[in-house]
C-alpha cells in the first residue's frame, strides 16, 4: 500500500508553484498588489506592492481539465485589473479561457470558454467593456478578431481586425482602443488598428514596422507609442491625429513599453537585450531603455533578468515591476531614480528526475534556471542546486553508481557535463555536436547554436562509456572516458524538432544500445562492439498522441535478465523483436521498475493512478492514486519510496509516496 508521505521542494518557499515563465503583470490600486501571470502555470503570482514580498499563488481549479494526458501546457497570456469591479482578468490561449479573479477572496470565481486562443486584454473603464484579442490556439493560428465583454461577462461583439492581433491599449481621452496586428509573417510590416469604444467599430488602421507589440499612451503630451520588435524600433504617433511623429531606435527587439505619467518617461523593454539580430535570446539579459517623453530621447539603459516581457507601475511609490520569463524572477526599477532596486525570485522549474539508488540521492534538472537540484531521499530534504559549467540547458541525467559520477546532457550547447560525487563540482565538459564536430553520414546542414536538442543519456558502468542522443543532430554520441574519446553514429531518420524526443538505454550484458524515437515509433539497436546499426524494432502507435504531454512519459526501461525492454505500454522481446502490449486495464505507460521484487509501475493517465503489477504474471498487486499528473518516476526498493516529478504546474516540487505494506 502506498501513501503520500511528503513533497520535497527545490526552492526555499515550499508548496508554491514554479511559476514557469512569468510573463505579464498588472497592478491593483485597491489592494496595492502586483499580479503576475505565467505562460505555462495556471495561476497568478501575488506580490505585496509595499514590501515587494512574494505572497502566494492564486491557482485556477482546472488541473483535471487542463493537464489531460494529451495537453502539455496551460498557456496563459495577459492579465489586467478592472477598477470598475475590483477584479483581475486573465486570458489564456491554449486552451482558450477568460478567467476572472475576485481580489478580495483571491479566488478564480468565473471561467469563460473562448472560441479561440486569446493573447491581449484591455479594460475600457469609461464604457465598462473588456476587450480581448484572439491570436489563436497555437503560435500561428487565430481568427483575427477582438471580443468585447461587458461587466456581466456577456459577449456583446466580435470585431474583425488585422492579422495576428496581440497587444491592446485603451485611450480614454480619445475614446479609442488600439490593437497591434503582427501581419502575415516576420518580414512584412504590421498595423495598428483603431476601434471607436462607443460604437465598437473599426475607424482606422495605421501601417507600422515589423512585428508590432507593446502600446503605451502618453496623455500629457498626446502621444501614442508602439514598439516594432523586428525593426528594433519604437514608433511615436500623435494620439489625436494618428500622424507619425518620429521613430526611436532600440537596443534590440522592444517587446513592450510602459509609460509613467508622474515622471513623463517611457520604459521600453528589449526582450533580447543588446544581442545582434542573428543571435538567439536564450541566456541573454534583457534591457530597459528609458525615454524622456518631452524630447523623445533615450536617456538611460538598465540591464534586468533573462527574457523580460511587460511592466506595470505602482503609482504609490513609482516602482516598475518587470517579470523575466527565463530567469524566473520579477525585477523592480525605482522610476524616481531610474535604478534597479531589487528582484523577486519566484521559484524553480524541474524537468527530469534520476535516482542514485546506491547513495539515495535524487537528481533533477531544470532548463529554466539551468540548474541540477539534489535531494536526499532518506531525509526528504533539498541539499543544493548547482549550475552547469558555462551555462546551458541541463536535461538528460544519468549516474555511474559505481563511481558516483554524475553525467548531464546539455540540451542546448551539445555538451556532456560531468560532476563529482562529493560536492557536485564540475569535473569536465565534453563537447559533442557543436563547434564543428561532424557526424559521419549526417547531411551537412546549417548548424545553429542552442538547437542541438540533446535529450536521453545512459551510462555503461561496466565499460565506462556514456551514450547521448540528439534529436536535432540525429545522432548517437559515445563518450569513452577511459580512452578520452568521442565517437558518433548517424541514426538516419528524419530530423525531429523539440526536446524529450529521444531516449537511450544500455544492455550491459549484451553490450547493446537501444535508442527510441517515439514520434517515429522506432527503436534502433546499436552493437556496442562494432558501433554499427544492429536492427530496428517497429512499435505500434501509442495509445495517446506522442507529440503532447504523453511524450515526456515515455522512457526505455531495461530488464537485462529477461532480455526485455519496456516502452510506453509495450514489452519488447529483444531476442525475437516481438512487441506485445499490456492490457488497457493496467494503464497507458510503464513508468518505473522494481528490479528487486520484479514489479512494474504502470501509469493510467485517465484517472492519474499507478498500478503496481507483477512482472511475471502481469497481475495487479496494488493501486494508488497520485495527487497530480506526473511526468517522471523512480522507485527505491530499499526505502520503499515512489518518486513522482509532477508536470509543470508544480515542477519546483517532487512528490514522495511511501510504501507501508508489501
Amino acid at each position: 500500500m502506498f501513501d503520500k508521505s511528503t513533497t520535497i521542494c527545490a526552492w526555499e518557499k515550499p508548496n508554491m508553484s514554479a511559476n514557469h515563465g512569468v510573463f505579464h503583470v498588472t497592478f491593483s490600486q485597491s489592494t496595492e498588489k502586483i499580479y503576475v501571470s505565467n505562460i505555462r502555470t495556471p495561476g497568478l503570482v501575488v506580490i505585496d506592492g509595499q514590501t515587494n514580498e512574494y505572497l502566494k499563488i492564486i491557482p485556477f481549479d482546472s488541473q483535471q481539465e487542463i493537464f489531460r494526458s494529451d495537453q502539455l501546457y496551460f498557456l496563459m497570456a495577459e492579465t489586467a485589473w478592472n477598477a470598475l469591479n475590483r477584479k483581475i482578468y486573465t486570458v489564456t490561449y491554449d486552451p482558450a479561457y477568460l478567467l476572472i479573479i475576485d481580489e478580495d477572496s483571491e479566488t478564480c470565481t468565473n471561467k469563460i470558454r473562448l472560441d479561440s486562443g486569446a493573447r491581449g486584454i484591455s479594460i475600457d473603464e469609461k464604457n465598462g467593456n473588456v476587450f480581448i484579442s484572439h491570436y489563436g490556439s497555437g503560435w500561428y493560428g487565430g481568427d483575427n478578431k477582438v471580443s468585447v465583454f461587458d461587466l456581466d461577462n456577456k459577449l456583446i461583439r466580435k470585431i474583425e481586425v488585422g492579422l495576428r492581433p496581440w497587444e491592446m491599449a485603451c485611450d480614454q481621452e480619445n475614446n479609442r482602443t488600439y490593437i497591434s496586428c503582427k501581419g502575415s509573417n516576420l518580414y512584412t510590416p504590421g498595423e495598428l488598428w483603431v476601434l471607436d469604444n462607443s460604437t465598437l467599430e473599426v475607424i482606422d488602421k495605421i501601417k507600422i514596422g515589423r512585428r508590432p507589440r507593446g502600446i503605451a499612451i502618453n496623455t500629457k503630451m498626446d502621444k501614442l507609442y508602439s514598439t516594432a520588435r523586428s525593426d528594433f524600433s519604437t514608433y511615436v504617433f500623435d494620439s489625436n491625429t494618428l500622424d507619425l511623429k518620429t521613430i526611436i531606435a532600440n537596443d534590440c527587439d522592444p517587446i513592450s513599453s510602459t509609460y509613467n505619467p508622474q515622471t513623463n518617461k517611457l520604459y521600453m523593454i528589449n526582450r533580447q537585450g543588446k544581442m545582434k539580430p542573428d543571435e538567439v535570446y536564450k541566456g541573454s539579459l534583457s534591457t530597459v531603455q528609458i525615454l524622456d517623453c518631452s524630447e523623445d530621447k533615450i536617456i538611460k539603459s538598465l540591464e534586468i533578468g533573462k527574457t523580460g516581457h511587460y511592466g506595470a507601475i505602482n503609482p504609490n511609490n513609482n516602482f516598475l515591476y518587470i517579470p523575466c520569463e527565463d530567469s524566473l524572477d520579477i525585477w523592480i526599477i525605482d522610476t524616481n531614480k531610474d535604478t534597479v532596486v531589487g528582484k523577486i525570485d519566484v521559484g524553480r522549474c524541474l524537468d527530469n528526475v534520476k535516482l542514485d539508488k546506491k547513495r539515495k540521492l535524487i537528481f533533477s534538472t531544470s532548463h529554466i534556471t539551468d540548474e541540477v537540484s539534489v535531494f536526499n531521499l532518506k531525509t526528504d530534504k533539498h541539499i543544493k542546486s548547482f549550475e552547469l559549467d558555462g551555462g546551458g540547458w541541463p536535461y538528460g541525467i544519468d549516474i555511474d553508481e559505481d563511481l558516483g559520477t554524475i553525467y548531464v546532457n546539455d540540451h542546448d550547447e551539445g555538451n556532456i557535463a560531468i560532476f563529482d560525487k562529493e560536492n557536485f563540482d564540475p569535473i569536465k565538459n565534453y563537447s559533442l555536436g557543436i563547434d564543428g564536430f561532424f557526424t559521419p553520414g549526417r547531411p551537412i546542414v546549417e548548424h545553429h547554436k542552442y538547437t542541438s536538442s540533446f535529450s536521453g543519456i545512459a551510462v555503461d558502468e561496466k565499460r565506462k562509456k556514456v551514450y547521448s542522443v540528439s534529436a536535432r543532430e540525429n545522432s548517437l554520441y559515445i563518450l569513452d572516458e577511459k580512452e578520452q574519446t568521442i565517437e558518433s553514429i548517424y541514426l538516419g531518420w528524419q530530423e525531429i524538432e523539440g526536446f524529450g524526443t529521444f531516449d537511450v538505454v544500455v544492455n550491459e550484458n549484451k553490450n547493446s544500445i537501444y535508442v527510441l524515437n517515439p514520434q517515429m515509433l522506432k527503436i534502433m539497436r546499436i552493437d556496442g562492439n562494432s558501433k554499427q546499426l544492429d536492427g530496428i524494432i517497429n512499435l505500434e502507435p501509442f495509445p495517446i498522441d506522442a507529440s503532447g504531454y504523453y511524450i515526456f512519459l515515455i522512457r526505455l526501461l531495461m530488464n537485462e535478465n529477461a532480455n526485455k525492454l519496456y516502452v510506453g505500454p509495450y514489452i519488447v522481446d529483444l531476442e525475437s523483436n516481438e512487441v506485445d502490449r499490456i492490457s488497457e486495464q493496467l494503464g497507458d505507460v510503464i513508468v518505473s521498475r522494481d528490479k528487486n521484487n520484479k514489479r512494474l509501475f504502470v501509469y493510467r493517465t485517465e484517472d492519474i493512478t499507478i498500478n503496481v503489477v507483477d512482472e511475471g504474471t502481469f497481475q495487479i498487486l496494488d493501486t494508488f492514486k497520485l495527487d497530480r499528473f506526473g511526468t517522471a518516476f523512480e522507485y527505491d526498493a530499499d526505502l520503499m519510496k515512489f518518486i513522482v516529478l509532477p508536470v509543470l504546474l508544480y515542477s519546483s516540487e517532487i512528490d514522495i509516496y511511501k510504501e507501508t505494506t508489501f
